[in-house]
């Protein structure tokens, strides 16, 4: 141990004490000439290609929502959650979970994720936010996982998910899913669902006669084309109560089986539908049966084919018959006549295909998806600066810069970075300057700003913003690798 070098106990995983003979100021000064007399030298042995030059250094542009001031953001959001109805909570979670991710804690990700799937309502909602939960703890599972495998919590169990309705904190819960048969799944996931009865008050009744017989609208509907055409249509029956059907040539008897069938046959079409989505267990199951999920309109069949494909992610991405089904533009529009196409869907998706590949083109489709779906200007302005920054990384400026201008007039300032940024990939220098100026001027000072700024600066002004901008925020990591491959370099110098 005496023998080692200095040098070498650095590259020791253990750590050594400074022996005598170590410590004499001849032999140190000795090692010093031998091994740091040129430090050229050294950085050429290390770093074949060299040390990096500030020229090439760039902060990135984070692809997330990034707000002003995240206190009063959050406390607004807190004031929302504490004053909406049940049905919005979840969404707010969401929004909640975007601009938390700009602090990337993963503990507080998740206990937002986990708090919108303890709000969700309907079934789709679960089945993403289900799926979402498990992808982000992925590395805890073993190699060759089902999709269908659970947990064993409700959180994140697929046949919980599968049961519409709220069930306060019943989420933490264990699951029966290990006691459970197949048959138990289908009753189980039947009785969540299950639909009217004879005794539903009724929308439309037909006249024979004297008599009415008293039917429901969307189920008389569902049993032809004409009856949807006529009741559903542009014909004058759609906006009536009263129907006569006394000319049709059908009597009350008659009418009154076509009332009993309509019920007979919606609850025959939801315990098929049940058992199905129960039969679904891997991906060649999903794609063979949600073609005929949509085609028949079977709300849980092809919410448990979507679960499959969501639970198989980041490889679902990789088969191009499953993101045929999420970015054709049929398919789309069939998914969303069921109720399983929503920005909680495409943004789920999208997230997972940025990080497998941020330039990728199903990335570029997912977002297109979560543009179409967004409904409020946070969703909007999310959507738009993610494509702004997949255009930024394919290199494709003036798109880019189209996208981020776009996200700006949704109220996302910081989007204005990527529009600096585009100008200044294009060669205009000093309006990407101005641009950033302006925004300093207007608005109260944040790190990234500055940060951004001095990207446009020369000499002393670039390190004047940068520690400006650490000042401002200390968590920004630019500064401190620029100053120090800046520092580095007069040295070496």
């Amino acid at each position: 141990m005496h023998g080692f070098k200095l040098f070498d106990r650095f590259k020791s995983t253990q750590v050594h004490a400074l022996s005598p003979q170590d410590s004499n100021p001849c032999s140190i000064g000795k090692l010093s000439k031998c091994k740091f007399t040129n430090i050229g030298s050294v950085a050429q042995a290390l770093l074949p290609c060299g040390l990096p030059t500030t020229e090439l250094l760039e902060p990135s542009i984070d692809s997330y929502l990034k707000p002003l001031d995240y206190v009063e953001s959050l406390a607004e959001i807190y004031r929302r959650l504490n004053t909406c109805s049940q049905t919005y909570k979840s969404l707010l979670c969401i929004e909640q979970f975007s601009i938390l991710r700009g602090l990337g804690d993963p503990k507080l990700l998740r206990r937002c994720l986990c708090a919108a799937r303890q709000y969700a309502i309907d079934v789709h909602s679960k089945v993403v936010l289900s799926a979402w939960l498990r992808y982000e703890r992925r590395g805890d599972e073993f190699i060759g996982v089902s999709s269908k495998d659970c947990s064993g919590y409700i959180l994140e169990c697929p046949m919980a998910a599968m049961v519409s309705g709220f069930h306060s904190n019943s989420i933490y819960d264990h699951c029966q899913c290990g006691q459970d048969n197949l048959e138990a799944v289908d009753n189980q996931i039947l009785m969540g669902n299950e639909g009217s009865s004879l005794e539903e008050d009724s929308d439309v009744s037909f006249c024979i006669g004297d008599e009415l017989v008293r039917c429901v609208r969307f189920k008389i509907a569902s049993l032809s084309s004409p009856f949807r055409a006529m009741l559903y249509g542009s014909f004058v029956e759609s906006r009536r109560d009263k129907i006569d059907f006394s000319k049709v040539g059908i009597s009350v008897k008659g009418m009154r089986a076509v009332q009993v069938y309509s019920f007979c046959c919606e609850e025959l079409k939801s315990v098929c539908d049940a058992h199905l989505a129960s039969l679904v267990c891997g991906i060649e199951d999903a794609l063979i049966l949600i073609d005929h999920g949509l085609e028949e309109r079977a709300n849980l069949l092809v919410a448990s084919c979507l679960q499959v494909f969501l639970r198989e992610l980041p490889n679902s991405l990789y088969n191009h018959k499953v993101m045929s089904v999420f970015c054709n533009s049929e398919a789309r529009e069939r998914l969303s006549m069921l109720g399983h196409a929503s920005f909680l869907l495409y943004y789920f998706l999208s997230q997972v295909a940025m990080e497998e590949n941020m330039a990728s083109n199903a990335a570029v489709m997912l977002l297109e998806g979560l543009e179409e779906f967004a409904t409020e200007k946070w969703q909007k302005a999310l959507a738009l600066h993610q494509l702004g920054c997949i255009m930024l990384e394919r290199k494709e400026y003036k798109g880019a810069q189209f996208y981020f201008e776009a996200a700006v007039k949704e109220g996302h300032v910081y989007s204005l970075t990527g529009v600096a940024r585009t100008k200044y990939k294009q060669g205009q220098q000093y309006s990407a300057f101005r641009l950033m100026n302006s925004l300093i001027f207007k608005y109260k000072p944040v790190g990234w700003m500055y940060q951004e700024r001095s990207l446009y600066g020369v000499g002393q002004e670039k390190i004047m913003d940068l520690n400006t901008a650490t000042e401002l925020d200390p968590t920004l990591s630019f500064p401190y690798k620029f100053r120090a491959v800046f520092e580095g370099g007069r040295e070496a110098d």
